[in-house]
């Protein structure tokens, strides 16, 4: 859907530029090029990629993207709904879903330096030291495949 491509791509820009080196330099301009609503639905539609979007109203409060069911390529909530539980719950869809399409559960991310308190709550470690690539200020990070929980990861699920 075009409306959540554009809302999508709202939200990664506004949240992104604390990752980025220079958010005005080159290699910001081609990752924000990756972002326009017609670029957002065509990567939507790749079948080694999924998208899990919450929304409240109709509005867009956090995102998450998946790559081959084991790499976190996007993790975004919107600010002022941080700390109220639609990461954890995007998180818990988002792995579900991975495990359904054949996933282990292991998983690895670069995250930015501000999300990777986040991250270890998701049960990620840092596997190395902070690094700049293509513009962007990371730390790389991998998550083990754990066992489920006996309640399974069915609470609080997301639309998209």
């Amino acid at each position: 859907m075009i409306a959540d491509a554009l809302a999508i791509g709202q939200l990664v820009r506004s949240l992104v530029v604390d990752s980025l080196v220079d958010p005005e330099g080159e290699d910001a301009a081609g990752f924000y090029a990756t972002l326009t609503p017609a670029e957002v639905a065509r990567r939507k539609a790749m079948p080694s990629l999924f998208y899990a979007v919450a929304e409240n109203s109709g509005k867009v409060l956090g995102m998450i993207l998946v790559r081959d069911s084991n790499y976190v390529g996007q993790f975004f909530v919107v600010q002022e709904h941080q700390g109220k539980g639609i990461g954890s719950a995007l998180w818990r869809f988002a792995l579900e879903r991975a495990l359904q399409s054949g996933g282990t559960g292991e998983f690895t991310v670069l995250s930015s330096v501000s999300a990777k308190a986040i991250y270890e709550r998701l049960g990620f470690v840092a596997t190395g030291s902070p690094e700049v690539k293509h513009g962007f200020r990371f730390i790389p990070m991998h998550r083990g495949a754990q066992a489920l929980p006996k309640d399974g990861l069915k609470k609080g699920m997301p639309a998209g």
